[in-house]
């Protein structure tokens, strides 16, 4: 699929983020304990050369008030302060609720996209009319031994049967979370899904909600930083005990896999697709699991998993492709990459 060919101003604009009734895109800011970060994400924003979007930033919990609306007093930026915590997971989800623009992004509040970077993404859109979402590699700071890697965007195309198993049997090193997608007719589609264990890699299974939508497109430029820090919500979940991190990888697998099967009637492609997700829940391969996941859930297991650990996850995957068929009929999807 092509990429954008547009070219951006040479010279990135800097100014207040301006107010418009009817953007081209909604910049999602899920905010928590934010202060420290959230200006120099802005001041990306502001120097956006793309200018038809706007901004909602939800501050989860409601910390500093004050400060966070002396930060966004730009016309174009809307603050809903969240007196309750919500979590990551549903200020994130409240936030894909209020978009209703023709595009959309979540934007965590410590991170720096660079001044042509949805001017870039969204040209891609446009100039591939059945993509459901596009992102670009993404560059690494904050890290003394990984300071400048470059991250890598994985393109997920074709048709809806290998979309899916490409995501199944790839890992997914967060880069479309960040991507500008085209917003859904239901927000449902692109709700996240909550993981019981502490909600670890809910990130990863909306990969799979993306891609049931449309083919993902990957712009090979490092057009993003991601900064790390101590405040980082993943940097958590290596703490996380053993027994906690394979239930969590268990229910993520069992998501990935029941949201899959949920878009394929045919039963040799369905067949294939549980297998594919049983191999990447219970023997990490062909996904390059992070080694301190398949470290914590081979502690746990033991070693080599059992028949009844592959019994168990073929009957949880079951049960949950029944959740989402009694919740309503799954979005409609396309089977190309056209």
């Amino acid at each position: 699929m092509p990429q954008s060919d547009r070219s951006p101003p040479a010279v990135a604009p800097t100014g207040p983020i301006g107010y418009r009734a009817r953007p081209a895109l909604t910049v999602c800011i899920p905010a928590y304990r934010a202060t420290p970060f959230l200006d120099r994400t802005l001041n990306a924003l502001r120097r956006q050369t793309f200018r038809d979007f706007q901004v909602i930033l939800s501050n989860d919990g409601g910390h500093d008030a004050p400060e966070i609306d002396r930060l966004c007093a730009d016309p174009g930026i809307r603050v809903i302060h969240q007196t309750a915590r919500l979590g990551w997971v549903r200020n994130k989800t409240r936030l894909v609720a209020l978009a209703s623009s023709p595009y959309f992004a979540i934007l965590p509040h410590d991170d720096e996209p660079a001044p042509t970077y949805y001017a870039t993404l969204v040209g891609t859109l446009q100039d591939n009319p059945g993509a459901s979402a596009a992102y670009s590699d993404i560059s690494l700071a904050g890290l003394e031994d990984r300071e400048g890697v470059r991250i890598a965007a994985k393109a997920h195309t074709g048709t809806l049967r290998q979309r899916i198993m490409d995501v199944i049997t790839d890992d997914y090193p967060g880069v479309s979370i960040r991507a500008v997608n085209r917003t859904p007719p239901c927000w449902r589609a692109l709700a996240l899904q909550p993981n019981p264990m502490g909600d670890l890699f809910v990130d990863s299974t909306w990969i799979m909600q993306q891609a049931v939508l449309g083919p993902m497109i990957a712009v090979p430029r490092p057009l993003y930083r991601k900064h790390y820090h101590g405040a980082n919500t993943h940097t958590e979940w290596k703490k996380t005990p053993d027994a906690n991190v394979a239930a969590a990888w268990m229910t993520h697998c069992v998501h990935l896999t029941a949201l899959g099967l949920g878009h394929l009637s045919d039963p040799a492609d369905q067949q294939g697709i549980r297998e594919a997700g049983e191999t990447r829940c219970l023997t990490h391969r062909p996904a390059p699991v992070p080694r301190w996941i398949s470290r914590a859930c081979m502690r746990h297991w033991e070693g080599t998993p059992t028949p009844a650990l592959r019994r168990g996850f073929q009957s949880r995957v079951t049960q949950r492709l029944e959740v989402l068929r009694h919740r309503g009929p799954l979005p409609a999807v396309k089977d190309s990459a056209s």
